[in-house]
């Protein structure tokens, strides 16, 4: 995940047209490509004497990058000893101290995570929101996670709470049911009344025609289910070939899984074993989605689509996930 909204400050002089050894020393810290490319800049920057504090803020943002959570935490006692530097005046990417102040909260709390410290996660991100609000962005999705990750770990779900079948009102069915023998069921979480969630559909498709060819059940659940929404729903399917592969339910009124599983983004995918627990929760794009599905079914093969085939390279691995397990 680039780290977007802390590059807003660059300096413009970085990447003008101005030719001088520093700027190309620097821009090339910061635009390399990849793993290998940055380290030799790295070197090269530090060799021709780019200060120390542009060279923290460089490898900080290749942390961000390229390294996993771990790493990234582990970064945090060199933005502490920068910070007594109090080098600002050389930054070319943080407006104000507070902003470098609030990245060394951020590593502190990947920290606590690291360690399963709530109470200290929830101490570090919030002065780093105190700190930066305007990398909201960033330090957001970690206690979304942090959130999901705490339900998902004692959850086990009631596989026999009956759901409508989407086409068919008056019949009802189970996640048990359709379960039968398989040992587990991805659950597809969509609404025609999102775009994100239309845009994936197609994707979602042609995974679960390999599911059901690897005797794993998928069952897609509309979390918008009054009249309305059903009447559009049906209207969107009705472009697709017949039989659609999998189940189609509408989400209970009361006990809704989407609330349970804090179904927040589309598209999520939810696998479920035979006794209620979550192997996985996220996109289904992702490569643990496709993992946990090898551990189940070893012939499964992911099938190529533009959209779900964007695997990261191997250095790009991240980790502390919880949502995608």
């Amino acid at each position: 995940m680039k780290y977007l909204l802390l590059i807003l400050f660059f300096s413009v002089s970085i990447f003008a047209q101005d030719k001088t050894q520093r700027d190309a020393l620097v821009g090339a810290l910061f635009e390399a490509p990849d793993a290998a490319a940055f380290e030799k800049a790295f070197a090269a920057a530090k060799a021709g004497k780019i200060p120390n504090q542009i060279l923290v803020e460089a490898r900080f943002l290749y942390l961000v990058d390229y390294a996993d959570r771990a790493t990234l935490a582990a970064f945090a006692p060199t933005l502490r000893e920068q910070l007594k530097k109090d080098q600002m005046s050389d930054s070319v990417i943080f407006a104000v101290k507070e902003d470098f102040m609030a990245v060394y909260e951020y590593t502190l709390a990947l920290g606590a995570l690291e360690k399963n410290n709530s109470a200290a996660f929830k101490k570090h991100i919030t002065e780093a929101f105190w700190l930066s609000p305007s990398q909201a962005g960033v330090f957001g999705p970690h206690i979304n996670e942090h959130r999901l990750a705490k339900t998902l770990d004692n959850l086990k779900l009631d596989l026999t709470q009956e759901l409508e079948v989407q086409s068919k009102e008056s019949n009802r069915t189970s996640l048990k049911k359709l379960l039968g023998d398989s040992p587990a069921i991805a659950l597809h979480f969509w609404t025609p009344w999102s775009q994100e969630s239309v845009n994936s559909f197609p994707d979602f498709l042609t995974t679960s025609e390999v599911l059901q060819k690897n005797n794993l059940p998928s069952a897609s659940i509309l979390i918008t289910g009054n009249a309305e929404s059903r009447n559009d729903a049906d209207s969107f399917l009705a472009d697709y070939k017949s039989p659609l592969p999998g189940s189609w339910l509408v989400e209970a009124k009361e006990n809704r899984l989407s609330t349970t599983l804090r179904i927040a983004n589309f598209p999520t995918v939810v696998l479920i074993t035979k006794d209620g627990t979550v192997l996985f929760h996220g996109d289904p794009g992702a490569n643990k989605f496709w993992i946990q599905l090898k551990k189940l079914s070893p012939n499964i093969t992911r099938p190529h689509s533009p959209t779900v085939n964007s695997p990261l390279p191997e250095e790009r691995k991240t980790s502390g996930d919880k949502g995608e397990q």
